[in-house]
């Protein structure tokens, strides 16, 4: 690596009170000696800090990146995490609902915003692109996005493609190889918070998903009682007559739930809800 990439990665190295993992030291060599990357990690593993020092390359470069994701939600918390690393008048953002500082040398946007820029021709000064979540190229609705963007984006664009586990790393680096630049597939298979799938009662008592433990719940669950006392717990509803009645009971309390977890020192978690 030459002198000066190995200094700027050794002064991105710095700012980091851990040390990275091997995963994240190749990929950020990589950029800094000008490869493109696509890295394949799970969720949680630090792959937003390789997008970062593509950010910090770019900017000490004094060149213009492009940081995309596929939802205009997760582009407005990226746009305020990057806006309090790197302050306002160096990021900007472009969704179909905000347009903050579109001449930023760091502008946050949605993949159909920069797909419609390089089919404009308005990009003007691009270095890098950054494709978040990019495993969204094997979705049948979506993918085509990322797949023009790749198709469209001038040659001399690097990019860093950051994506969670896929079985075809190798087999999409090939292709934007073909299609882009040559780029280089990282795979990273370690889960760094291991999953564990646990199910929770109304009591807050955390129960391995094994079919004793998940009748003894649907048993407490239908005859409102206690799963571990056997007493009452809470009311439901008879809704219907005859043989076609239904019983629909409360949803756990998520402070129960957050309780639970607190007390084992399972805190942060997200908490996915599966409806609108």
């Amino acid at each position: 690596m030459p002198r000066d990439a190995q200094a700027l990665v050794d002064s991105f190295r710095d700012r980091y009170p851990f040390p990275l993992d091997p995963f994240q030291e190749e990929a950020i060599s990589l950029i800094a000696e000008g490869s493109s990357v696509i890295v394949s990690a799970p969720t949680g593993a630090g792959k937003t800090l390789i997008a970062e020092f593509a950010i910090f390359r770019a900017l000490a470069h004094q060149h213009r990146i492009a940081y995309t994701t596929p939802l205009k939600a997760l582009s407005n918390q990226k746009y305020a995490d990057f806006t309090r690393q790197w302050g306002e008048e160096t990021v900007g953002i472009l969704t179909g609902d905000v347009k903050v500082n579109p001449r930023a040398p760091l502008v946050v946007m949605t993949t159909e915003i920069l797909r419609n820029k390089f089919y404009g021709g308005e990009f003007e000064g691009l270095h890098y692109v950054v494709l978040d979540e990019c495993h969204y190229m094997g979705n049948v609705g979506r993918g085509t996005v990322w797949e023009e963007i790749i198709i469209n984006c001038p040659p001399e664009v690097q990019l860093v493609a950051l994506s969670a586990t896929v079985s075809n790393i190798r087999e999409i680096a090939e292709w934007i190889g073909q299609t882009h630049r040559p780029i280089r597939p990282i795979h990273h298979p370690v889960r760094p918070v291991p999953l564990q799938y646990l199910l929770c009662d109304r009591e807050g008592q955390l129960w391995p998903p094994d079919s004793a433990s998940v009748r003894r719940i649907l048993h407490a669950f239908f005859s409102g009682r206690s799963v571990s006392e056997g007493r009452e717990t809470g009311r439901w509803e008879r809704r219907g007559e005859g043989r076609h009645r239904s019983f629909r009971r409360r949803a756990l309390d998520e402070s129960i739930a957050i309780a639970a977890l607190r007390a084992r020192r399972w805190l942060p978690a997200i908490y996915f809800i599966f409806s609108r």
